[in-house]
């Protein structure tokens, strides 16, 4: 079994609007990206995943192709802070596998709230080769 590399993903929601993408960043990163697209052959495992400060929902998302005009995004999985604290989900299993099988593949946090504040965001995310 290959062994992937892990990078800590952080964001914050921007405390003016009640939904919106989370702007990703790493120490691997120039900059903040709105989503990662995995190359073929790369799966992506979500390990854990923290949310903290103001209450939010937060939506991990696919899609299939991310090369498309319009492209279509599916909720994989939803984490839920209902009230001011700190929330960190964190399992033996991955929270969810997405893999990477023609390089279209793409993840994406979104975040959801009821009245706009400021929380934060950060996951641990495997990128590793397909196991056969």
């Amino acid at each position: 079994m290959d062994r992937g590399t892990l990078l800590t993903l952080y964001g914050s929601t921007d405390g003016s609007a009640t939904v919106g993408t989370v702007s990703l960043n790493s120490d691997w990163f120039e900059s903040a990206v709105k989503y990662i697209r995995l190359d073929k052959g790369i799966s992506a495992k979500v390990w854990d995943v923290e949310v903290s400060k103001g209450p939010l929902t937060l939506l991990i998302k696919y899609t299939q192709d991310v090369t498309k005009g319009t492209v279509s995004w599916n909720s994989a999985k939803a984490v839920h802070l209902v009230s001011a604290g700190h929330l960190d989900i964190d399992r033996r299993r991955p929270l969810i596998v997405i893999s990477g099988r023609s390089g279209n593949e793409a993840l994406a946090f979104t975040w959801q709230q009821e009245t706009a504040t400021v929380s934060h965001i950060s996951a641990l995310v495997e990128f590793a080769p397909i196991e056969q």
